[in-house]
C-alpha cells in the first residue's frame, strides 16, 4: 500500500521480480488460399526436365466445305505454328536455425518452418500467374481483380468462353469461400 501519492513499488520498479511464462504452443501465420496454380495446364512440366524452353506444335481445325456432285474438291492448306513456354522465373525460400536454438527452443523450429518453404514458393507461383491477367498475356479479361463479381461481368466472361469454343466441362467459378460453383450456361 502506498503511503504517498507517488511513492510505491509498481510493475516497472519490480520488473526484475516478475516472472514470465512462454506458451508451449505458437501462433502460425495464416496462409492465403492458392488459386491460380491449380488452374494451369501442367502437362508440359514433364518436358522441362532439361532446359528452359518447351516448344509445342499446334494442330488447327479444318473447315467443312460444301460439294456438288461430279465436281473436284479443294484441299485445305494449313500452315501450322508452335506454342512456346519459357521458364524464366527462378525463386527459392530458405531458413537456417542455429544449433543452440535447437537445444533451447520449446518449439521444433526446423519442423515448423519446413512447411512454410513449399507455401512460399506456391504463393510466388500463384502471384506470378495472377499477374499474367494484368500484363496483357491473357487478352480476354472481364472485371477487375480484387473486386466483387457482377452479373454483367459473369455474362460477358461466359460469352468470351463461348466465342472461343471452350468446352463446358472445363469451366468453373468459385465463390468468395473458394467453393466451386456449377458452370454457367
Amino acid at each position: 500500500m502506498a503511503t504517498g501519492a507517488t511513492e510505491f513499488i509498481d510493475v516497472t520498479t519490480a520488473d526484475a521480480f516478475l516472472g514470465e511464462v512462454w506458451a508451449k504452443e505458437c501462433t502460425v501465420a495464416r496462409e492465403k488460399k492458392l488459386v491460380f496454380g491449380g488452374l494451369v495446364d501442367r502437362s508440359l512440366e514433364k518436358d522441362l526436365s532439361k532446359g528452359q524452353i518447351v516448344r509445342k506444335q499446334e494442330i488447327s481445325n479444318l473447315a467443312a466445305r460444301s460439294k456438288t456432285a461430279n465436281t473436284a474438291i479443294t484441299y485445305e492448306t494449313v500452315t501450322e505454328s508452335e506454342g512456346t513456354v519459357t521458364v524464366s522465373n527462378h525463386y527459392y525460400a530458405a531458413f537456417a536455425v542455429e544449433d543452440i536454438i535447437k537445444v533451447q527452443s520449446m518449439q521444433n523450429l526446423r519442423e515448423r518452418y519446413t512447411g512454410k518453404l513449399g507455401y512460399a514458393l506456391a504463393l510466388q507461383e500463384d502471384d506470378d500467374l495472377a499477374a499474367l491477367i494484368d500484363d496483357g498475356t491473357i487478352t480476354q479479361t472481364v472485371g477487375t481483380l480484387a473486386t466483387g463479381l457482377s452479373f454483367d461481368n459473369l455474362v460477358r466472361a461466359d460469352q468470351y468462353l463461348n466465342d472461343a469454343d471452350v468446352p463446358m466441362d472445363d469451366r468453373w467459378i468459385s465463390d468468395a469461400a473458394g467453393e466451386e460453383m456449377p458452370p454457367a450456361g
